[in-house]
């Protein structure tokens, strides 16, 4: 059954096909694709008969920035830029973009308190002091000035921290470590 109101629009391009719930009259020996119908709003009632495809239309507005790439250092491998503060047997560090991540493994010492741990160069220093707390609840921090400490609750033994700040530096063109 058609619906009232519309007419059909009609491509008689491409092989015959059914579509079950309405029939329409066509020329003898003619070709329908009926998988091709629509209806179109009709006020007159008249068949609409689609022609040969016209011209491409103009060019539309540039779409959205596509990926932006974001420079990485990998993964470095810094132990040997600690102090004798403490032994560093895992310190990797890496910069994506504007994030810095520092994965440490300390051996802390009982004369660890207030001790520069390290010194980031520029390029990885974060934009204010970061404040962390160990595995094992020691308390440090990192300065604006990139400078590593620990200020309560040493102990010795092994320590794990991960630690991620934002710097507002250029990015390294040296980098710290050897490439993991």
């Amino acid at each position: 059954m058609n619906p009232s109101g519309f007419t059909y629009r009609v491509d008689f391009r491409g092989p015959l096909a059914s579509r079950p719930g309405f029939s329409f009259a066509v020329p003898g020996g003619s070709e329908q694709d009926l998988a091709a119908l629509s209806p179109v709003p009709s006020s007159s009632g008249q068949a609409i008969v689609v022609g040969p495809e016209g011209p491409p239309g103009p060019e539309g507005p540039p779409g959205p920035p596509g990926p932006v790439d974001v420079p990485d250092t990998g993964a470095r491998e810094i132990s040997a830029e600690f102090t004798d503060a403490a032994t560093a047997t895992t310190a990797t560090i890496r910069r994506w973009g504007p994030v810095v991540v520092l994965n440490l493994t300390l051996e802390l010492h009982t004369t660890t308190a207030g001790a520069e741990l390290i010194q980031m160069p520029i390029g990885w220093r974060p934009q204010s002091t970061v404040f962390f707390t160990t595995d094992q609840l020691t308390r440090g921090n990192m300065n604006f000035a990139g400078r590593m400490r620990f200020w309560s609750n040493i102990t010795g033994g092994s320590h794990n921290v991960t630690v991620q700040w934002f710097t507002g530096e250029a990015f390294p063109t040296t980098l710290p470590g050897t490439p993991l």
